[in-house]
């Protein structure tokens, strides 16, 4: 009698658990907030030029209409694009001298004691070994 009862109730409980373990279907609203501007229709063209410093998302739920909706809030702050400089922009240097890049590309790997590269001063210093 206990093993019924027991199955019984098992039973019971195994079909409720899917009832509200059971995701609701809802359509998800996507808002884009680029640099806190709202964008309806997003198509990507907002963040040409740009490079994206920060991206966060939300998940939220909202009533719209007196229903209630899930919202996700893609939060996007962009600066204007600034490309790294190349070698051909940099500055080069060995030992303190100006030099252009053939000079440095005949350099030899086992001739250069240290180099530094500073990208924001757009840069490049080669120091040779002195023997």
């Amino acid at each position: 009698m206990r093993t019924i009862i027991f199955t019984v109730v098992c039973a019971v409980c195994l079909s409720i658990i899917p009832l509200h373990a059971a995701p609701v279907k809802a359509d998800t609203l996507n808002i884009m907030r680029i640099n806190y501007g709202a964008y309806e229709d997003f198509n990507g063209k907002e963040l040409e030029g740009k490079t994206i410093v920060e991206y966060n998302t939300s998940v939220s739920t909202m009533i719209f209409d007196g229903k209630r909706q899930l919202v996700k809030v893609h939060q996007i702050r962009t600066a204007d694009y600034k490309p790294q400089p190349g070698l051909e922009d940099m500055v080069l240097y060995i030992d303190g001298e100006i030099v252009d890049k053939a000079t440095i590309d005949k350099l030899e790997a086992k001739d250069i004691e240290s180099m530094v590269v500073n990208k924001s001063e757009g840069t490049i210093r080669v120091f040779l070994k002195h023997d």
